[in-house]
């Protein structure tokens, strides 16, 4: 049988036809290899904010952000290459801020907490008086005023609350319109401007110094006491501005009842 005998411009063609198909061929598979992982880099990143417990994203971030570092690289990757890099992606664009949060942000010690300085520039107030006793009152944070009272704090106004010390006045807390006012049954703490005389109440609320403490005590053990809160502002562990009814630092009430028994002691 004699072998049968093709011309060479008919073999060129059928390479040709045969190289585009296989050509084809392989653009499909890259194709359904390219759906594939992008389809598992969603699965991934959804499983991890599920897993994480926060709320998902939309599909098309999540495609954007995993694939990024795939074509910057530009290189195959295996698998579980591919699912790695993809959490650690989806981690790093992740963004939260409080204001997601039902509550303010605190600023417990960082602020009112801080030791003297010269630089610091305290912001400009109107004088407001208390609408109890007409006495000038000071200005205390939102925060201080929501930790302190005891009843609902559905009674409180959007506003800007100032701080009575005048000893004989129940009035604690009051609005600028003097629409909202909260007075010393109304707190969770006793304090310290109302009753100084009280043995049992805290002259420095964050580090639990009364004021039966502070007078008994020697000269040494005043200089010791003072020392320690010293270090506990500086190691950030206060916050007067949620424990102390001023709402400001209780080193300066601290310092005014030592120096005040000094004299009780030399006058006696």
């Amino acid at each position: 049988m004699r072998p049968t005998i093709i011309p060479l411009w008919l073999s060129s063609i059928f390479q040709n036809r045969l190289r585009e198909s296989i050509n084809a061929s392989q653009q499909s598979v890259h194709l359904t290899l390219g759906i594939l992982r992008t389809s598992q880099a969603v699965f991934y990143a959804l499983a991890f904010f599920w897993l994480d417990g926060f709320a998902v994203p939309a599909p098309a971030q999540v495609t954007q952000t995993v694939g990024t570092p795939l074509a910057q690289q530009g290189k195959k990757r295996s698998s579980k290459q591919f699912a790695f890099s993809t959490v650690l992606s989806v981690n790093t664009t992740r963004r939260f801020s409080m204001s997601d949060n039902c509550c303010s942000t605190t600023s417990a010690g960082s602020e009112v907490c801080e030791l003297p300085s010269a630089t610091v520039q305290r912001k400009p107030h109107a004088e407001v008086f208390c609408p109890e006793c007409n006495q000038k009152g000071k200005v205390v944070q939102g925060q201080t005023v929501k930790a302190l009272l005891s009843v609902s704090l559905r009674s409180i106004q959007d506003t800007e609350y100032y701080f009575c010390r005048t000893q004989s006045c129940p009035v604690v807390y009051y609005s600028a319109d003097s629409k909202s006012v909260f007075t010393k049954s109304q707190l969770r703490e006793r304090v310290y401007q109302k009753e100084p005389s009280a043995d049992d109440v805290f002259v420095c609320y964050c580090f639990k110094h009364t004021v039966s403490e502070i007078r008994n005590a020697s000269l040494e053990a005043r200089v010791a006491m003072v020392n320690d809160i010293n270090t506990g502002i500086q190691a950030n562990q206060c916050a007067c501005d949620l424990r102390n009814p001023q709402g400001s630092c209780c080193l300066g009430n601290v310092r005014g009842l030592m120096k005040q028994t000094e004299q009780v002691s030399v006058q006696s």
